[in-house]
């Protein structure tokens, strides 16, 4: 990571290992429910840089719903400091459309003080998909404090998307076998 211009950029280094989770919705039903549709996160192990006087934590996942191309690519950033709250609440693509994002926990702190706060920014699939090649950029902002540029290189898109298209591909087979 490198300051310059009042801003920093984060490069993210190539990680082989994927790992896969499973998050079953719903407690117990009643014979005449239909079944309860599951969807699952893939994501790229976190990632950590530091530099300067942030630390950030950068998990890029996609979460794939039960049904045929319902993929929703995020990323989850981490960011520890020490200050007074920053609130980054913003985020924009490199054409500088904005992309939703959702604070996903934070810690107030004190001038002087130890803070941390977690946002998730979901980013669009299909220029995700295109990107596998160059790579994509985002820039994270708060209402108080430096903005964030992020670089997402392309082969760690190609990796994760590889996996999705694989555990997609594996489950259709399942169900044609069954």
């Amino acid at each position: 990571m490198r300051a310059s211009s009042g801003h920093q950029t984060v490069g993210a280094a190539l990680l082989a290992a994927v790992l896969v989770a499973g998050c079953a919705g719903g407690g117990a039903g009643t014979l005449d429910a239909p079944p309860v549709a599951t969807a699952r996160e893939i994501t790229i192990p976190e990632v950590r840089v530091a530099g300067g006087e942030q630390q950030l934590a950068l998990t890029l996942g996609v979460r794939v719903g039960p049904g045929a191309g319902q993929a929703a690519p995020m990323l989850r950033v981490e960011i520890r400091y020490t200050g007074v709250t920053r609130l980054y609440d913003t985020a924009r693509d490199a054409q500088g459309r904005v992309l939703k994002t959702e604070r996903a926990g934070g810690e107030g702190c004190k001038a002087g003080a130890a803070c941390a706060e977690t946002v998730r920014i979901d980013l669009p699939d299909a220029e995700l998909r295109q990107a596998k090649a160059t790579g994509y950029r985002l820039k994270l902002f708060a209402r108080n404090g430096p903005e964030i540029e992020i670089g997402i290189p392309g082969g760690q898109i190609a990796a994760l998307y590889e996996r999705v298209d694989g555990a997609g591909a594996s489950r259709t087979a399942a169900r044609k076998g069954s």
